[in-house]
């Protein structure tokens, strides 16, 4: 029997000093929540309108290419959004100023029905083709459009340094961000919150640009491939506004997009202006360079987001996979600009849904008033236990701090974060500790009643304690892990906290508390026990 009493206490005693490891520094090991430590909490959904109108407008830029591919010149790629094709029955039209064999109509259609997104609708040999996106497949690009703007996101979030955020689908369609401890909370929101579309454009040979929109008018006739685009407002020597904002006629035909990066970061020219240095990937500096060749003397327009930062004249081929952005931003936004397009673009904008910021002073707060609740908590339950059941009710004290402790080292283990949820699932933690050492000692009581020897007791009503103990804590476990499934942040915190708490009760009411027992009773030859 000492044997196995030695074996127990030196399992507690392993156990309590990897608790005590894992959770030194306590303050770098346990995570705060947004709550606790303050911070933002974004609600996005994806703008559905304009990413179907980014797609149409992207099998435009396709079929351009298609149809200049397949050696034909004379025609027209209109599109819904064009003001020539508005309030027209297609989505994309194709016109034809010459006509095409029946080889040349196949390879246009099958690039266009490519993906079932778009249906044919008419059109002939002559007068063209016209296609209709097709709406019952919004389902699955929202589908996978979300998808692909959570990991974009989490990559965002990731470089631009915050701890243990949390991002992930709410509901059906959309996105929660929680950053716990950001301050800047306008930067944060505009580096997750910005499309970061990165296309580099070819601005109009003649007539392609003026500095102001009151001049807009000398940019004459806008042909159905190319659209006008505006740049940044131009700032005098002081940095001041103008109110000069420059307009481009830029070919809808994208030659090169953000996807063709590999890495951005921000540096100085050799004036000391900020910039932003980035570097291509073997693909896209191949299309650089064809890009430069076949354009040397026009002006290539840099487009973030529809609007052009920068439009710099192609001097002569550029062979190199580096490259550089210039515009008129500082260094805090060239830094936020290159995070967003170094974690590349977003599949459509976002909109934002709610943005509810938590101050550092607000989450001081509510540790200071969830720490000072469990501590009365704590402190009533200790005295309560120890005028009810004595000597027994120290030892039942001793395995709530042994309980405690195990709790708030499984959270550190699996980087759960402690919400102040989480602490109120804490403080009932320590309510299911209690329950079950009540249990056992009234066991106990009746057992000593019935006559039998103190030791014969404590075997007794451990026995008849545990199955009770056993399915108690199995179903608030059971109930934990249903609020953890289908719960919010906070809902989950409690959870966490609350299925740690519980499963843990296990070991320290029932191992811990027999095990003292059994030092009484066998260690210390103790004939009659205080409860």
């Amino acid at each position: 029997m000492k044997q196995k009493i030695m074996l127990n206490l030196v399992i507690i005693g392993i156990i309590a000093v990897w608790a005590i490891s894992v959770l030194y520094p306590i303050n770098e090991k346990i995570n705060l929540g947004l709550d606790l430590k303050g911070g933002m909490d974004l609600i996005y959904e994806v703008d559905m309108d304009k990413l179907k109108e980014l797609t149409i407008e992207k099998k435009a830029s396709e079929m351009r290419s298609i149809l200049k591919a397949e050696g034909l010149f004379n025609y027209d790629v209109l599109t819904s959004n064009d003001a020539r094709g508005e309030g027209k029955d297609f989505d994309i039209e194709v016109i034809l100023d010459e006509e095409i064999d029946p080889e040349q109509r196949a390879a246009i259609t099958a690039a266009l029905q490519e993906g079932a997104l778009f249906k044919k609708t008419g059109g002939d040999l002559k007068t063209g083709l016209k296609f209709t996106f097709r709406n019952d497949t919004i389902a699955g690009m929202k589908t996978e459009a979300i998808s692909k703007a959570l990991e974009v996101i989490r990559n965002r979030v990731d470089l631009f340094g915050v701890t243990e955020p949390s991002i992930a689908k709410s509901g059906k369609d959309r996105i929660r961000i929680q950053l716990p401890g950001v301050e800047k909370a306008e930067d944060a929101a505009s580096t997750i919150g910005d499309t970061a579309m990165l296309e580099f454009k070819i601005v109009r040979e003649n007539n392609g640009y003026v500095e102001s929109l009151s001049e807009k008018s000398k940019l004459g006739k806008i042909e159905s491939d190319e659209k006008i685009y505006y740049g940044e407002p131009q700032l005098d020597q002081n940095g001041r506004n103008t109110g000069k904002v420059p307009a481009y006629v830029l070919k809808k035909e994208t030659l090169l997009t953000g996807g063709s990066l590999e890495d951005a970061r921000v540096g100085t020219d050799e004036f000391g202006k900020v910039q932003i240095n980035f570097t291509l990937t073997d693909e896209g500096s191949r299309k650089f360079a064809v890009l430069t060749k076949n354009n040397v003397g026009r002006q290539l327009a840099i487009v973030l987001d529809d609007t052009v930062i920068s439009a710099p004249s192609i001097q002569g081929p550029i062979i190199s996979d580096k490259a550089r952005i210039t515009g008129q931003f500082s260094e805090s936004e060239a830094k936020r600009l290159a995070i967003i397009l170094k974690a590349g673009a977003l599949p459509a904008p976002l909109k934002k849904v709610s943005e509810i910021t938590v101050g550092p002073s607000l989450g001081s707060e509510s540790i200071q008033k969830g720490v000072k609740a469990a501590l009365i908590g704590g402190l009533l339950v200790f005295i309560y236990m120890l005028i009810t059941y004595k000597l027994s009710g120290i030892i039942a004290d001793i395995a709530l701090v042994v309980n405690l402790l195990l709790l708030l080292a499984g959270m550190a283990l699996f980087k759960a974060t402690l919400t102040l949820p989480g602490i109120a699932g804490i403080i009932l933690t320590i309510g299911i500790c209690v329950d079950a050492n009540v249990i056992i000692f009234e066991r106990i009581k009746e057992e000593l009643r019935a006559g039998k020897t103190t030791g014969a007791a404590i075997e007794g009503g451990f026995e008849k304690a545990f199955s009770t103990i056993l399915d108690s804590n199995v179903t608030t476990i059971l109930t934990a892990l249903v609020l953890y499934m289908f719960g919010t942040g906070p809902v989950k915190g409690f959870a966490v906290t609350l299925s740690l708490g519980t499963a843990i009760n296990l070991f320290s009411a029932v191992f811990v508390v027999r095990t003292i027992y059994n030092i009484l009773t066998n260690g210390f030859n103790i004939k009659k026990i205080s409860i």
